[in-house]
């Protein structure tokens, strides 16, 4: 039983941190750390409210990484500044034939790690919108296992979540570092919950509706 899943008095009390319902709130899995690369997690505004997204676990966890929402980064001063900064170069990480392996970079140079967060749909509109992401070197993963992303259907079956793929990205910039899989304990309490509810909805508890009514709101700031 997780906590709160015994009463339905806090269904609609949000957490401030990571905008969930305190029913299903998974800040108790999240273990902050400062990689060396920076990441800068450029999300499009469709994905934000979406309950069962993973770009702000991993900003939360990841300390001095950016979130920023939007659709057109070109007038956002403090994007372009991590994107200029040529004390650590940007590159974007996103698949396609430019794209080289990420882990023929070099581990010894720091690095800005640019992600976008959104559907393959909405992540597509975000690099057409933005000239700048374009013009960046662009890497790719070559993830070793499906992902584990059973509550959200995935396109192709290389395709993994964004904190799966910002581990995977630090693990090739960064080498083996247990706190990388840190990143994924909330992720996976996430996806216990979840599962749990479908299953509870199936037995007809009647709890469950209740807390389908009570839809995260979270409007906080992005970084």
């Amino acid at each position: 039983m997780w906590p709160g899943l015994e009463t339905t008095a806090r269904f609609r009390a949000e957490c401030p941190r990571c905008g969930r319902p305190a029913v299903v709130c998974w800040c108790a899995w999240l273990r902050p750390f400062r990689p060396r690369t920076r990441v800068v997690i450029l999300q499009h505004p469709r994905e934000r409210t979406k309950p069962i997204g993973s770009a702000r676990m991993a900003h939360l966890t990841l300390e001095g990484s950016e979130l920023h929402v939007g659709v057109r980064f070109e007038g956002v001063a403090a994007v372009a500044r991590r994107l200029d900064d040529p004390r650590a170069p940007a590159v974007l990480l996103y698949p396609g034939p430019a794209a080289q392996p990420i882990e023929s970079l070099p581990r010894d140079v720091p690095r800005t790690l640019v992600v976008l967060d959104g559907t393959w749909r909405t992540s597509r509109a975000l690099l057409r919108a933005n000239p700048r992401l374009q013009a960046l070197p662009r890497v790719r993963l070559e993830p070793p296992a499906p992902s584990e992303y059973r509550i959200r259907s995935q396109p192709r079956p290389e395709y993994v979540s964004t904190v799966e793929a910002v581990r995977l990205a630090l693990r090739a910039l960064e080498g083996p570092d247990p706190r990388f899989d840190g990143l994924l304990e909330p992720f996976r309490a996430m996806i216990r919950m979840q599962l749990e509810f479908q299953e509870r909805a199936q037995r007809g508890d009647p709890d469950v509706p209740r807390y389908a009514r009570s839809r995260p709101r979270f409007a906080g700031p992005d970084a």
